[in-house]
């Protein structure tokens, strides 16, 4: 299985790049990640922001006016440039593999993001619930994400469809059936935070149910 990216240390990395964020203001960023993830935005003080930051409670409202300015500080940037980045070290190394049958691909992809979705679940929820009431945050997800995802999986279920290895099916209506499923474990994961996962057995029934659903057979359109 590839590496999992960690979203709080992808966080770290690009804030640590920016120049005009002075190292006080890195680490109120940082602060803000761990504490929104941990608690949730509404039980986050910030008080809370300022200890974990080591830092003057002034300091927080220098820049961040609100916590919603804060929050925006926070979520802006991994929309933009986190996920992109994620997303982007994943498909480089699990494409660059030739699968021979649907079963492999499906593994690989299942297997991987599972677990990724599972060790970044407290920043996704975040993202999500944050997404269900920003329009503008929604419109990103689905033109920045959405295309860099698109831009590197369809060329590979166009490939497999080449060899009669996956449904004939317009690609991008075999990604939403791919990232809904998804999807699906991620909101179990949030409204059920408490209840234990296995891992490989939620993979299993996934790709079992994947490869039922997009194997290549002789009704391979869709009507």
């Amino acid at each position: 299985m590839i590496k999992e990216a960690d979203l709080n240390d992808l966080f770290g990395q690009m804030i640590h790049k920016m120049a005009d964020l002075p190292p006080k203001q890195q680490r109120i960023l940082a602060a803000s990640l761990n504490l929104f993830a941990e608690k949730g935005f509404d039980k986050t003080t910030t008080e809370d922001i300022a200890n974990a930051a080591q830092v003057a409670q002034g300091t927080v409202y220098r820049r961040f006016k609100t916590k919603d300015d804060l929050l925006a500080a926070v979520l802006t940037p991994i929309l933009k440039d986190v996920f992109p980045q994620a997303i982007s070290q994943f498909t480089g190394q699990a494409f660059e593999t030739k699968y021979t049958n649907l079963h492999d691909f499906l593994t690989a992809i299942v297997t991987d993001r599972i677990h990724f979705i599972y060790e970044n679940r407290q920043v996704l929820k975040i993202v999500w619930s944050q997404a269900l009431t920003n329009s503008e945050m929604l419109v990103i997800l689905r033109d920045r994400i959405g295309q860099a995802i698109s831009e590197i999986v369809f060329p590979q279920i166009k490939k497999m469809q080449k060899q009669n290895l996956i449904i004939g099916w317009p690609a991008d209506k075999i990604l939403t059936f791919l990232a809904g499923t998804m999807f699906t474990f991620l909101t179990k994961l949030i409204i059920m935070p408490g209840h234990q996962i296995d891992l490989d057995s939620e993979s299993d029934f996934m790709i079992r149910f994947l490869e039922k659903g997009l194997a290549a057979n002789g009704d391979n359109h869709l009507v």
